[in-house]
């Protein structure tokens, strides 16, 4: 995985079209430099040819998976039942293996449970690669070989039941200390789950099987009549290349049997958060089929509450509708509790501050607020908030003027001014950048859209990106970082769960200032601004932060290590410029890393305070996956306002999140949240 770049990005990238071009280059970038690294390590290891084949065929195999029938597939799946299509329909819909109620399992008289291995315990590139390499060993991630470990302790018979070769089954069944393996069982077909129960004695109904696949695990249990588990796909390889196959107009029969349940209503994947309705277990329905859709739930109400935000949601109406939602205007005086379908409130009056209230506070920068639920959203202005007179609306004057050019198509669409002062009160103008500024960032999330695209569009659109993608390798071939700048414009931060981690333990009462996605004043470094071992580096502010993100050149081999941060010498960087994919390699004696420093604004110093290193390597990586600033509360002082960034480590079978906070008085404080150890996370925030 690259290392992510801190970025604006305004609007957010995957939602419009360039961005889904670019979105489209990343992906087929990183499938390529999947591919590039594994034939770097196969090279260098001396693969047999039979894993060699692997490596570079299974992107295509997966890209053309079954095309030949995958019209007639399709065809035949419209034509199904709703019982024929239940086939496909899990008991248990968990996020991975260890989800999974198994003492309700246990309760339920299964005696036995069988594991898919390949993205359901680890993920099948590694697995494929240490199974057919010499000298290599098939290992399993050690949370797997523990609960393998506490499922035998619970009593149940633990088997591994993969349609992979015969090593790999061997392999990491003798790893896991599973008690037996079936290789090559061809699932959906019922053979590998008929010899499990003829070996143990055990009838159908005492059986379980876990495993990633609708097609395979999901069906082929269901047809042999035992209770069947989904999980979602473990590791990121074949994440990658399926996501490539879609976004290239060649859906697999996963994605096809996953889009009719859904025109059907019976399963739904969830791709954004919902709590009580994403996963369930063993005799539960979920949260969707439970209850029956409200009235006119596909219609979204705007409520203006008071004169001023009249325009702002008469053009926010407008918008919604423009994006083929049913949306309707009224007045605050026809709200009720428990008005149906989603409802977004616009105002300053009396029901705006309590449903505000209500909702909790998430964004809060120059008088404007901003909250939401699932299904109910705020917007909130204070003048006020701006301080008494000239002074508060001189602040806010310059403000506007430099926030509203990054949402000048979207203003122009809707005659927004770009200027301020075209208003006969600053609160108009508040309204006019809110609106703007939830529309741009929040408005595809909370309406629980994914995309901004039409049907049909997917095809053109990658097709676009992979002509773009080779023009620009051509035109700066002798460029270094080109595709990083790709990557750098398509990361799009998640601020949503960041800010829920942060509400979690520092209380509902924190106003967060600004987010990643609201960065401003941003420049790439000029070449006389780099230190030593700089690459390139760019600097942007958040809220009263100025962050500085550079990528570095370290030593890193047997003597030095690259968290010493010494840099090397500019004869290495020449070489690293000339032959950087080989240089990248282990055992090279350099690193690229990305350097996070920043300085609070208000001090008057020029000082950077160091904020993290972010690297990355073949078994693991590290990413920037949130900044933001914030303060204790709304009416806080400036003083107070505190900067957050979130690295994030994933490796083979955890992840660890670092959570670092910069003060105004330059002190930097790490938190840290570790799978294995549950009160580290809260033992840190404890002090």
């Amino acid at each position: 995985m690259a290392i992510f770049y801190p970025r604006r990005i305004d609007p957010p990238i995957l939602f419009n079209e360039k961005g889904s071009r670019v979105a489209a280059c990343m992906v087929i970038y990183m499938t390529l430099k999947l591919a590039i690294t594994a034939a770097m390590a196969l090279w260098k290891t001396g693969l047999p040819e039979k894993a060699i084949k692997y490596i570079f065929d299974k992107a295509n195999v997966i890209l053309l998976d079954e095309r030949s029938d995958r019209e007639s597939f399709q065809d035949a799946l419209e034509h199904y039942t709703d019982d024929e299509l239940m086939i496909y329909v899990p008991d248990v819909y968990q996020e991975d293996i260890y989800r999974i109620d198994y003492a309700r399992l246990k309760e339920n008289g299964i005696k036995l449970i069988s594991f898919d291995i390949d993205d359901t315990i680890d993920d099948s590139f590694i697995n494929k690669l240490q199974a057919n390499a010499p000298g290599l060993t098939v290992t399993m991630p050690d949370k797997a070989r523990e609960l393998v470990q506490g499922l035998k302790a619970m009593g149940f018979t633990v088997v591994l039941l993969t349609n992979a070769q015969q090593e790999l089954a061997e392999g990491a069944c003798k790893d896991l200390g599973a008690d037996y393996c079936i290789a090559r069982a061809r699932k959906p077909e019922i053979s590998g789950f008929e010899m499990i129960a003829s070996r143990y004695g055990v009838d159908k109904s005492q059986m379980a099987h876990v495993g990633n696949s609708m097609r395979a695990d999901i069906a082929g249990g269901n047809k042999y009549g035992v209770t069947t588990c989904l999980v979602r796909r473990a590791g990121t390889s074949m994440k990658l290349v399926k996501f490539v196959s879609k976004a290239l107009g060649v859906p697999t029969k996963g994605h096809l049997i996953r889009e009719r349940l859904l025109e059907r209503n019976m399963w739904r994947k969830h791709h954004v958060y919902r709590p009580g309705d994403q996963y369930y277990q063993l005799g539960e329905e979920p949260e969707y089929r439970r209850q029956a859709p409200p009235e006119d739930k596909s219609v979204v109400t705007i409520f203006y509450d008071g004169k001023a935000p009249y325009a702002a949601a008469f053009n926010l109406c407008r918008h919604i509708q423009s994006m083929g939602v049913d949306a309707k205007l009224k007045d605050a005086d026809d709200y009720y509790e428990g008005y149906p379908g989603k409802v977004i409130i616009i105002g300053h009056h009396d029901l705006t501050k309590k449903q505000l209230a209500a909702v909790g506070v998430f964004y809060n920068s120059n008088g404007l607020m901003l909250g939401y639920t699932r299904d109910q959203c705020v917007l909130r202005v204070s003048r006020s908030a701006l301080g008494k007179g000239k002074k508060g609306r001189k602040k806010f004057e310059e403000y506007y003027n430099t926030r509203i050019h990054s949402y000048k198509e979207l203003a122009a669409t809707y005659n927004v001014p770009m200027q301020f002062g075209s208003h006969d009160e600053t609160r108009k103008s508040q309204y006019d950048l809110i609106w703007l500024i939830f529309a741009t960032h929040w408005l595809y999330g909370f309406l629980g859209k994914t995309s901004e695209l039409g049907q049909g569009a997917g095809i053109d659109i990658a097709q676009q990106a992979a002509n773009d993608l080779i023009q620009k390798v051509t035109a700066d071939k002798d460029k270094v970082y080109t595709l990083e700048e790709l990557l750098r414009n398509t990361y799009k931060a998640n601020e949503s769960d960041g800010m829920k981690t942060l509400r979690k333990h520092l209380g509902d009462n924190i106003a967060f200032t600004c987010v990643w996605a609201e960065a401003r004043d941003e420049r790439e470094l000029e070449e006389a601004e780099l230190l030593d071992g700089e690459l390139s580096g760019y600097v942007f502010t958040v809220g009263g932060y100025t962050i500085r993100s550079t990528v570095c050149l370290y030593q890193d081999d047997d003597e030095v290590d690259y968290t010493q941060r010494i840099p090397v010498g500019q004869d290495a960087i020449a070489q690293y410029r000339e032959e950087s994919w080989r240089m990248r390699e282990p055992g090279n004696g350099v690193r690229e890393v990305q350097i996070v420093s920043a300085r609070y604004n208000g001090a008057g110093s020029e000082d950077w305070q160091h904020i993290c290193i972010v690297a990355t390597s073949i078994r693991w990586d590290e990413s920037i996956n949130f900044i933001g600033t914030l303060k204790p509360s709304a009416l806080a002082p400036d003083e107070q306002e505190v900067l957050f960034i979130l690295k994030q480590y994933t490796g083979d079978s955890f992840g660890v999140a670092h959570w670092y906070k910069l003060s105004s008085d330059g002190n930097v404080t790490e938190y840290e949240e570790h799978p294995y150890d549950p009160e580290s996370f809260e033992a840190s925030w404890g002090e």
